[in-house]
C-alpha cells in the first residue's frame, strides 16, 4: 500500500497471527520499509519467532528508531524496546541517552523500557 499506516498497521495485524512462511516474509520486505513505524512494528511483530542471529537485526531497526527526527517514532522505538525486555540489553546505553531527549513523552518510554530491559541500571540512573 502507498499509505505508511496501512502499512504499519498490517505489519502489527500480521504479528498478531499464527507465523506463516508469507506472513514472516512480508514482514521482513517490512524491516526495509521508508518509513521509520513501519519498521519499528515490524520488529515487533518478528521479535517472538525470530531466530537468534535474526534478533541482533532487528534490534538494530528497533535502536535506529531512537536517532529519528519524530518524536513520536522515537517513543515508539524505546517502546518496542521495551516490550522485546531483557533480550534488548545491548539497548541500554541508547536507552540512558534517550532520558536526555527533549521529549517527556520519549523520556517516559526510555524510562520505561530500561526498568523492562534492566533493572539494575534504570535504578543506577536513578529510576524507580
Amino acid at each position: 500500500d502507498e499509505d505508511a499506516k496501512v502499512r504499519a498497521l498490517a505489519a502489527e495485524a500480521l504479528g498478531k497471527l499464527p507465523p506463516s512462511k508469507e506472513a514472516l516474509a512480508r514482514l521482513g520486505e517490512a524491516l526495509t520499509d521508508s518509513d521509520e513505524s513501519v519498521r519499528l512494528r515490524a520488529t515487533r511483530a518478528l521479535w517472538v519467532s525470530a531466530a537468534p542471529a535474526a534478533k541482533e537485526k532487528l534490534l538494530k531497526v528497533a535502536m535506529a528508531g531512537l536517532d529519528s527526527k519524530s518524536a513520536s517514532v522515537r517513543k515508539r522505538a524505546a517502546e518496542v524496546l521495551g516490550d522485546i525486555g531483557a533480550g534488548a540489553k545491548a539497548a541500554v546505553p541508547a536507552l540512558l541517552e534517550a532520558l536526555r531527549d527533549e521529549e517527556n513523552a520519549v523520556r517516559q518510554a526510555a524510562a520505561a523500557a530500561l526498568r523492562r530491559i534492566d533493572p539494575a541500571a534504570a535504578a543506577k540512573a536513578g529510576l524507580r
